[in-house]
């Protein structure tokens, strides 16, 4: 009976070792070996521990957010919907300010009510960088329809240094007009 147990301790260590060589390995420490802007390596995961949904809610529809600089606040269709190729301004690396991508997502697709303390929320996040700059926010819906990815990129936000738009052909829940 000793001799199973044994075993089984055996496989469990030598399971937990191989679960850590993976993790090391995964993470880049030998060089360049795996790219460095994948945000996956970066975390030190693979597959069977993964944040990433991809197989639990493939198919269904997604909601993102990207962050662009935008020069001119007045620019004449700031607040259509676009695909990439379109969209106004340049793209913020929230990386090099250390803003995590998937935050700024859930604030954005899960926030149910846009009130000062939500607006000034989001705000702190970027501080530093309204100072010198306009940021917009975009909430990214995608979906499957057919055999394409339809992706539409919804202006939703636009920080400026002193004040926050919200786009004027979306409603907002707001504390003042949530139902009681």
């Amino acid at each position: 009976m000793d001799q199973h147990y044994k075993k089984i301790g055996r496989l469990i260590v030598g399971l937990l070792v191989l679960q850590a060589i993976l993790v090391f390995l995964h993470l880049g420490h030998f060089g360049d070996v795996w790219p460095r802007d994948n945000p996956r390596h970066e975390l030190g995961e693979f597959w069977p521990f993964s944040i990433y949904p991809m197989f639990s809610r493939g198919g269904h529809p997604w909601v993102r957010s990207h962050t662009r600089i935008i020069a001119d606040a007045d620019e004449p269709g700031l607040w259509q919907t676009a695909s990439y190729a379109t969209l106004p301004g340049q793209p913020y690396v929230l990386d090099n300010s250390g803003i995590n991508q998937n935050d700024i997502a859930n604030f954005i697709a899960k926030s149910d009510s846009w009130g000062p303390d939500r607006v000034a929320g989001i705000r702190s996040v970027f501080v530093e960088d309204l100072k010198q700059r306009n940021l917009m926010l975009y909430r990214v819906e995608g979906s499957i329809e057919g055999d394409s990815v339809m992706v539409a990129f919804i202006p939703f936000l636009l920080l400026a240094p002193d004040t926050t738009y919200f786009n004027p052909s979306l409603s907002y829940p707001t504390a003042d007009n949530l139902a009681p």
